[in-house]
């Protein structure tokens, strides 16, 4: 059986931060991202295929997963000339993420060698599907944490703020597709701002689903940063911020969707979140250095 790593077990797993508050100066609004969308920008396929392995390979430990459509980072950057962030994004799915990304060190580092030999990128065979996070402040300045329950496929027993990923399917493609008839998404601006409004309301998504946050009392997003973790797999960091106390939100919480994703809610201060002794994800540490540079 195909043995897939363990990252993630560390309470100290690194992190690296792609675009941060430091290079732009501050929080980002919609407006402020110029995206391009284009299926040139999907994973490449790899000879050493693993993916369906692997995926059997996960099933056989939490039958509970399940595969969906995701959308792939290719790059992102800040023109400090425009003062606008670039994106560039693609479609994979869950499951090719669990077989690329996912794969021992030993792997990726090969598929790492081949992605420079044969495109000069060494993320062209990764999946690099794109995650979100959300730094969520109640009107008490407390940081919202969850653990992660046994229940998800990765990080069980790590805190983290409301995170999951933007959806593909809330744009119209079908859930598990991880490719589209169109040729040049930059050729339509219709599909290219409904992907950029998805990225954006996927942290409003996320926040209400895991922790029953009524969405009317949520500000709007406002993008931190990108990070990636030592598998590649990169995160976009949202701010939010709730008008509810940390005790309404507590007494809320069970009413929440996804509330089986984790087992635990905890409060920090936004004051002392560099203090945070807490064994946090890598994309939460990552959340916590832009809240820093603020």
């Amino acid at each position: 059986a195909l043995a897939l790593s363990s990252l993630g077990a560390s309470k100290m797993e690194d992190f690296k931060l792609l675009v941060s508050p430091e290079e732009f100066g501050g929080l980002l609004r919609p407006e402020q991202v110029e995206m391009s969308f284009d299926k040139r920008y999907n994973c490449k396929a790899h000879l050493e295929d693993r993916i369906e392995e692997s995926w059997e390979a996960a099933l056989a430990k939490n039958p509970r997963l399940f595969d969906g459509s995701k959308f792939r980072l290719h790059r992102v950057s800040f023109d400090k000339d425009t003062k606008l962030l670039r994106l560039e994004l693609g479609l994979t799915s869950y499951k090719e993420y669990l077989g690329t990304n996912r794969l021992e060190e030993e792997h990726r580092q090969r598929f790492q060698r081949q992605g420079l030999e044969h495109f000069e990128d060494e993320a062209a065979h990764f999946s690099n599907a794109l995650g979100c996070e959300a730094a969520l402040v109640t009107c008490d300045q407390q940081l919202v944490l969850l653990r992660r329950s046994s229940a998800v496929g990765t990080h069980a027993g790590l805190y983290n703020g409301p995170s999951g990923h933007p959806e593909p399917k809330n744009v119209g493609f079908p859930n598990g597709t991880s490719d589209w008839d169109g040729s040049d998404g930059s050729s339509e601006p219709e599909l290219t701002a409904a992907v950029l409004k998805e990225i954006f309301q996927s942290a409003v998504d996320e926040v209400v689903a895991e922790t029953g946050v009524p969405p009317e009392t949520l500000s709007e997003p406002q993008l931190m940063g990108f990070m990636a973790d030592p598998a590649m797999k990169p995160d976009v960091l949202f701010l939010l911020r709730t008008t509810l106390d940390s005790g309404a939100l507590k007494d809320g919480i069970g009413k929440a969707q996804e509330a089986w994703e984790s087992d635990r809610l905890v409060f920090w201060p936004l004051a002392t979140a560099d203090a945070c002794d807490l064994p946090l994800t890598a994309v939460t540490r990552a959340a916590f250095q832009c809240l820093k540079e603020l």
